[in-house]
């Protein structure tokens, strides 16, 4: 019939559509900058200081002193952009400060240390090192520590931060 439209038909069964594939949930994680500004805060504050000293100063107000300080490989976290330490400056004792930031912008970033297999990047060796940021905490990873050959695309969470 001329007025009827032709159905493009390669079988002799009626299929019903098939039902579309689930999409993949969007995980729960969030990135470190969309973090709520107190647990944004206790992450920063605990790459420096204990849980409970970083914990007092967030809930009673106390002010870090030097001794509470733990200078190890959370300054290379200190010195990324993304985590904006400089924000923190409220937490801490006045000299405690100065001092920790030169600490800080004299942190040799080569000196970065891998939050799996805790090696230091490329040392004894000319081969280039591949790294992988968390958006969630902001630990770096080496590529090959993960379960990936190369970097993925999109946001990417470190197992601590999927737990």
């Amino acid at each position: 019939m001329p007025g009827l439209p032709r159905l493009a038909c390669t079988s002799t069964f009626l299929h019903w559509p098939l039902p579309r594939k689930k999409m993949p949930s969007v995980h729960p994680w969030i990135t470190f900058e969309r973090l709520p500004v107190a647990r944004r805060d206790l992450l920063r504050l605990t790459w420096l200081v204990s849980n409970e000293v970083a914990t007092d100063a967030i809930e009673h107000a106390h002010v870090i002193q030097a001794a509470d300080v733990i200078y190890g490989y959370g300054m290379a976290m200190c010195t990324d952009e993304r985590s904006k330490f400089e924000e923190m400056e409220v937490y801490f004792e006045k000299d405690t400060w100065k001092t920790l930031l030169s600490q800080i912008n004299s942190y040799d970033q080569n000196a970065t240390v891998c939050s799996v297999c805790r090696q230091v990047s490329g040392v004894g060796t000319t081969a280039k090192v591949k790294w992988i940021q968390c958006d969630g905490c902001l630990v770096w990873v080496h590529v090959s520590c993960t379960e990936f050959t190369c970097k993925p695309r999109g946001n990417w969470f470190c197992s601590s931060c999927e737990d």
